[in-house]
Parts: structure tokens; C-alpha cells; sequence
């Protein structure tokens, strides 16, 4: 049997079905509902729905079939007026069925405390504190449970035949034999090696297309923030979020989508909060530094710039989470700028504030740009499909619990271990100098220990004009040079002394 491509809309009191099922016999088409089951059936298509309310046949049903779009409109009232079904674009939680059986944990609750002493789901992530650091296992005490990857870390021994290609996405080597801790700290001195300063301040001075990129409005620019105060969703977040719908090509993955529910400790949940800011980040960065045009280095860029993806790095903080994030951005990119990686930030914020029907959208893009890219399309297998299922079955509430998280996180260029500032510095020192002599019209012989120096400097151009490379080696050169000037003049003035 087929899944038909489908799609749902509500009012006060109906809810109306777009079933697409062209070619088919409509005299044929049989449609059952009960209570919260929705069941439609024309050869070769069948659906069947798990409806978060109840439905009612009360007579006032409604049904037609559009013969120029090869689409049935099924029209059935609510059975309480009025009520919301929340989660209608959410296609494959409707796609699960009723009585779906999960895997069966390994250890068994017997008997618990009373609900009165647990939080309610929606309280779990009020008052979560997103900026305290998780202990991981230390080295000499690994688990076999250390050397996993993949989604919630549950995969194991699914990389072992694939070295080769694993070689082309990944920046480690052998997932299996390290742990969590020595991915992240061979991540990191990995991302201090490749750090290029000659192409961080070129970046830095040419602001012209840099400048373009941070005045780039992307498809979510201008949407009012989703408010969901004490966890009640309010008529204008309902409205906005109902704006954004998905393309049909996106409405057919969500019904391809494997039906299944993972079983998470809230360490894991952790975990994969994490994991999916540094998917957005890299998503964000690729869409606004390609203006929302795609390239045939988008899936690189996305896996490239996210730790997860990338190393398969578990990160122990929210903090840490971004900074390994933002570093990444200045190191691997074409464009390397901290103004647009802030920018970048900002982005991940706002599509947060849009709820998860805006993350399952850019996730569904990245399972598209995965799939079009080989060998990315193990990315897939072991990470996007199982955000793409997860985020639909999560709590709006988590969701602006992370937005707050990292509202209130500030990045400095300290935070990076890139010694930016100082970077930064000596290059202002060397342009300050520049522009000294244009004003004066000669060296300034003040300070005899430079003067040599600044006869090297003609004007602004010479120095806005030297490529990459040579911008840099001039300023060290320039650095070493005052050094060995001053320490021959002590010298002579200590032979005139003597």
C-alpha cells in the first residue's frame, strides 16, 4: 500500500484532511473515524492517523475529491468544539500508530513515587540550568558505552567496514577506540593547529563582503518571537507557527520517516540539545553565507563547522557547546568574522524562538542535503533522521529553554583560545603607525628605536594592498625588527657611557 501525501487544517469546530491520491477510483474511497483514529483507504493508497483530540460523526461530515489536483478533502468536526490540536504538522507522530510498541527497556520500573512528588514534563525545563558543566568519564575509567557515537551516543561498531568513506565526513579517525574526552581535547588542538591568522585578518580589514553577508535577511528575518509564557501556547504563537508549513517535498519525507520512540534519560536529552545547536549553527552559517542558495559545498560546510557531526563530540555545557561552534566558523569557512559568527548565533536564536516546526524544517534540509551528497548520507543514518523523528515528539517548553539559555550567553574572543585580541592589536598598532606618517608627511623621529621602521611604511595603501601572507610576516618582521633596534641602541649608548 501507498502513503498518500497529506496535510491537515483546523477551525473552532472541523478538522479538514488534503489527501493527494490521484489515479484512483473515487467510488472506492472509504474513509473511518473513530474517536481519535482517522483511517482513509482508496486503492493503492491507505492512511492511517493518530489524532491528538477526538473526532465525532455527527452528520455533519463533509468530502469531495478535486479531479485537477487529485485531491481528497475530508471535512470532520471535532467532538468538543473549540478545542486545539496541537502538533498537526508534526506528520509523523501522526503516522505512528495507536498501540506502537517501543523496544522494551533493559531494566524494568516496578513501583515509583506518587505523580504528586515528580515535575510535570512541562516544569522539567523551567528552571533548567543549561550553563552547569556535565562531568564525563574520566580516561582510565572507560565504559564500553565511552567509545559510542551516533544519536543519544547509542550507536557502536556501525563504522568498522566503512573507514574509507567514514575518512571523507569525519574529522576522527577511529570512533571506536577513543573516548569522549580524547575526541574533545584532540578536536580542539586540531582546531588550534588549522587556526590561519593571515586569513582571520583579512577577513578583519576587507569588511566589504563580509558587510553584505551580516545585512542578509534570511527566510525566518522579521518573525515575531513564539511566546509560550508558563507553558500555555497563546493565540498569536499558534497563528505564527501555523505560518510556517512545509513543501511538499519535505511533507514527503516526514511521511518517510521510520516510526519509532527513544527511550532518553534527561543526561541523554542533554546530550542531544546540545548536538542539535551545533547542527543549526552550521546550517544557519551556510544559509546566510550563501544568501539561502544552497552550493555543492553546503553538506561540508554544515558537517564541518558541527562537532557532533564532525568529530562526534559529546559537549559538557552550553558554553562549551557554542564556543567550540563559533571557533570552528573562524577557522574552516571561507569567511572567518566574529561579527558573522555572532550574527550566525543570532540566527540559531530566532529559529528557536519559531518552535520546532522551524527546526524540523532545517533539519529536513539537511537530510536533503546529506542524502544528495556522498558519502554525507551516513550522516543520516546515524544522526539527522533520528533528530528529525525526536524534535517532533519534544516539549515546546524545552525548546525556549534552550532560546533562553542562550540568550543570556555571551561569547568574548577570549572564550576561543585564539589569542584574537592580541592578533588584533599588533595589527591596529602597525595601521595607527601608517596613518601617523600620512599626517605628518615624514617619519616621526621622536623615538629613534623605530624610525628605521617607519621609513618601510609609505602609506595606507601598501599595507591594504599586501596579500594574506605577507600582511602577517610583515607584521611579525616589523615586531622582531624594534625588538633587535632597541637592544643595539642599549648597547651603543652603554659603549658612549663608557
Amino acid at each position: 500500500m501507498i502513503t498518500p501525501s497529506f496535510s491537515i487544517e483546523q477551525s473552532e469546530g472541523f478538522l479538514t484532511f488534503h489527501i493527494r491520491a490521484p489515479y484512483t477510483k473515487v467510488s472506492d474511497a472509504e474513509i473511518f473515524v473513530e474517536d481519535s483514529e482517522f483511517r482513509f483507504y482508496s486503492k493503492p493508497y491507505f492512511l492511517r492517523l493518530s489524532l491528538p483530540g477526538n473526532l465525532s460523526e455527527d452528520g455533519r461530515e463533509e468530502a469531495s475529491y478535486d479531479a485537477d489536483k487529485g485531491e481528497f478533502n475530508v471535512r470532520i468536526p471535532k467532538e468538543t468544539e473549540g478545542e486545539h490540536f496541537a502538533d498537526l504538522d508534526m506528520l509523523s507522530t501522526l503516522l505512528a500508530p495507536i498501540n506502537h510498541q517501543v523496544k522494551k527497556p533493559l531494566i524494568e520500573v516496578l513501583d515509583c513515587q506518587t505523580n504528586s512528588s515528580t515535575p510535570d514534563a512541562e516544569d522539567e525545563w523551567l528552571d533548567f540550568d543549561w550553563q552547569v558543566e556535565q562531568n564525563t568519564v574520566s580516561d582510565d575509567t572507560i565504559l564500553p558505552s565511552d567509545s559510542c557515537y551516533g544519536f543519544a551516543n547509542k550507536v557502536s561498531s556501525s563504522v568498522r567496514n566503512i573507514h574509507t568513506e567514514l575518512s571523507e565526513i569525519t574529522d576522527i579517525k577511529d570512533p571506536e577506540s577513543i573516548s569522549f574526552n580524547e575526541r574533545s581535547n584532540a578536536r580542539t588542538l586540531q582546531e588550534l593547529k588549522d587556526f590561519d591568522e593571515e586569513h582571520y585578518l583579512a577577513d578583519l580589514y576587507e569588511s566589504e563582503a563580509i558587510g553584505c553577508l551580516l545585512k542578509f535577511q534570511p527566510d525566518w528575518f522579521g518573525m515575531n518571537r513564539v511566546n509560550i509564557p508558563n507553558g500555555e501556547v497563546t493565540e498569536a504563537a499558534t497563528s505564527l507557527v501555523s505560518n510556517i508549513t512545509f513543501t511538499e517535498e519535505e511533507k514527503v519525507q516526514l511521511v518517510q520517516l521510520p516510526h519509532k520512540e527513544h527511550l532518553l534519560t534527561q543526561t541523554e536529552k542533554v546530550t542531544l540539545v546540545f548536538g542539535l545547536i551545533d547542527i543549526i549553527f552550521g546550517y544557519s552559517y551556510n544559509h546566510r553565507t550563501t544568501e539561502g542558495e544552497n552550493t555543492v559545498e553546503s553538506a561540508w560546510l554544515i558537517r564541518k563547522l558541527s562537532p557532533t557531526l564532525s568529530w562526534f563530540d559529546t559537549h559538557t555545557s552550553l558554553k562549551d557547546c557554542v564556543t567550540a561552534s563559533v571557533r570552528r566558523s573562524l577557522v574552516y569557512p571561507f569567511h572567518r568574522n566574529f561579527a558573522l559568527s555572532n550574527q550566525v548565533l543570532q540566527d540559531v536564536i530566532q529559529i528557536l524562538c519559531l518552535g520546532k516546526v522551524a527546526i524540523l524544517k532545517c533539519l529536513l534540509q539537511i537530510q536533503t542535503l546529506f542524502s544528495r551528497s556522498d558519502p554525507h548520507f551516513i550522516l543520516n543514518d546515524l544522526y539527522i533522521t533520528d533528530y528529525c523523528i525526536w524534535i517532533q515528539y519534544c516539549d515546546e517548553q524545552m525548546i525556549q529553554s534552550i532560546r533562553n539559555g542562550l540568550e543570556e550567553l555571551k561569547i568574548e574572543k577570549c572564550d576561543l583560545d585564539l589569542e584574537l585580541d592580541e592578533l588584533e592589536e599588533a595589527a591596529d598598532l602597525v595601521l595607527q603607525e601608517d596613518q601617523s606618517s600620512d599626517v605628518n608627511g615624514e617619519p616621526d623621529t621622536s623615538n629613534n628605536t623605530i624610525s628605521d621602521e617607519q621609513d618601510t611604511v609609505n602609506d595606507k595603501s601598501l599595507v591594504q594592498e599586501m596579500n594574506k601572507v605577507s600582511f602577517l610576516v610583515y607584521i611579525y618582521k616589523l615586531y622582531f625588527d624594534m625588538i633587535n633596534l632597541t637592544y643595539n641602541t642599549s648597547i651603543c649608548e652603554c659603549m658612549v657611557l663608557a
